[in-house]
């Protein structure tokens, strides 16, 4: 079979399938065969692979479209059926009831000179340099040494928290007018323009951010509670509410984002309800 052939019976096997894509709506093998030209060995080994994606064998020995399968168009088929495929990757999915959120605000013009001195801080080297500017003395106020810690054990220690904790960081870039000067009246900002000086200046800002987890409060699974918002002073009908947009937002978008950009190691998301924030995070088993 050609590869142009092999083209023509995927788009025919996505044209049937999505025929079937009905609830309740089984086949057999042989009205797949029929509709692709595929063998039934051929089916046996493609559902083994990459057609098990969207199709599932029935106790009955018949076949059914996954509900998943409606996200799926044409040419997104196609490369799961080619070599463009990437593996489905399992996760296990974790929530931290803590956080620690760090947000620099700097001039766009200062952006490549913070991303050097950001990433130099991800390699093992660095931060032992970095180390020794600071001291051990200083950072012993906050990581507290253990009694008869050598230096060498100590620096290790610090780079493996380091390592925990900041993982990586995000830009992203804001628009904003700042004031140049003391605030003054617009007649004697009229004067300062008239004099080649500034006064109002638009400024495009990179926002970087960093979100810290705090490991202690890490713990399986997602679901929110009740008891999540004890002490709070909502009322019950809102946290009714929060739960039910909560369950909503993670049943149909959430799981739906996360097979989308499939293959990521790592996948974090920040809910905030009222007073309220978690992290989520989906772990590559």
């Amino acid at each position: 079979m050609t590869k142009q052939d092999r083209q023509q019976s995927f788009r025919r096997a996505y044209q049937f399938l999505k025929s079937k894509d009905v609830p309740g709506i089984t086949f057999t093998y042989e009205e797949l065969t029929d509709a692709t030209g595929w063998g039934q060995k051929s089916i046996g080994t493609y559902l083994g692979k990459w057609l098990g994606e969207v199709v599932e064998r029935r106790p009955s020995g018949r076949l059914a479209v996954l509900p998943r399968f409606w996200r799926y168009t044409e040419q997104r088929f196609i490369d799961l059926a080619t070599q463009k495929r990437r593996p489905r990757a399992n996760y296990n999915r974790f929530r931290c009831s803590e956080i620690v959120n760090y947000e620099f605000l700097l001039p766009l013009t200062r952006e490549d000179e913070l991303r050097r001195t950001l990433d130099s801080l991800f390699y093992a080297d660095t931060i032992e340099n970095r180390l020794r500017e600071v001291g051990l003395g200083a950072v012993a106020r906050y990581v507290i040494r253990n009694p008869g810690e050598s230096d060498s054990d100590y620096i290790d220690r610090i780079r493996g928290l380091v390592s925990d904790f900041f993982a990586g960081y995000s830009i992203s870039h804001v628009s904003g007018r700042f004031r140049a000067a003391d605030i003054v009246s617009r007649q004697e900002a009229v004067k300062i323009l008239a004099a080649d000086g500034r006064y109002l200046i638009d400024e495009t800002t990179a926002s970087v951010r960093f979100i810290v987890p705090l490991l202690a409060t890490k713990a399986d699974g997602h679901e929110l509670v009740d008891d999540y918002f004890q002490g709070s002073d909502l009322p019950s009908e809102a946290v009714q509410e929060i739960l039910m947009v909560h369950g909503l937002f993670f049943d149909f978008f959430v799981e739906a984002i996360v097979e989308l950009v499939n293959g990521e190691d790592a996948i974090w998301l920040v809910e905030e309800s009222g007073s309220k924030r978690t992290l989520y995070m989906w772990e590559k088993v």
